[in-house]
């Protein structure tokens, strides 16, 4: 796209704009609200993305979650833990309860602990979600065995999309 300097314009003016062409024009600006001009930010290439690092890491992560299967028999909802072994998609189910709280979960990591046996020191990361049934237990059990807990974000169930089950039909 040409422009042109207006005439009149001090030849130290003219070298500034054409300094000033070169510099903002392979950028697009984009208006805010106030009117001011904003360039876009750099592209930062020096963070590991979150899909990197569970594809570079899958055989040391670990990804729980709960399900529920509504049962016709005594219309009741049981709620199902599972730890699913990233790397080679094995799923553990630890067990099924009506009413999972926190001490029943630690319980549950116990069992997975000891159900690992001597495999137990390949797994790094625990990935799990923001559920209240997760305490500080839960967390100290697996910290216990040198396994660091990881939290996935508010809302945000693509996080620990290997365990997170949406959607799923029940019988």
């Amino acid at each position: 796209m040409a422009r042109t300097i207006p005439a009149g314009d001090t030849r130290e003016s003219k070298a500034n704009y054409a300094a000033w062409v070169t510099e903002s024009e392979p950028r697009q600006s984009v208006a805010s609200s106030t009117g001011r001009a904003y360039q876009p930010a750099p592209q930062r290439r020096d963070h590991t993305t979150w899909r990197q690092f569970l594809r570079t890491q899958a055989q040391t992560l670990l990804a729980c979650d709960f399900f529920h299967v509504d049962c016709a028999l005594t219309l009741t909802r049981l709620h199902v833990f599972f730890v699913m072994e990233v790397g080679s998609r094995y799923v553990h189910i630890l067990g099924v309860t009506t009413n999972p709280d926190g001490s029943w979960t630690a319980q549950q990591a116990r069992n997975l602990l000891m159900d690992l046996g001597d495999r137990t020191d390949r797994f790094k990361v625990f990935i799990r979600d923001r559920a209240g049934q997760f305490t500080a237990a839960f967390d100290a059990v697996l910290a216990d065995a040198d396994i660091t807990v990881c939290k996935i974000p508010p809302r945000s169930p693509r996080a620990n999309a290997f365990a997170e089950v949406r959607g799923h039909r029940t019988p």
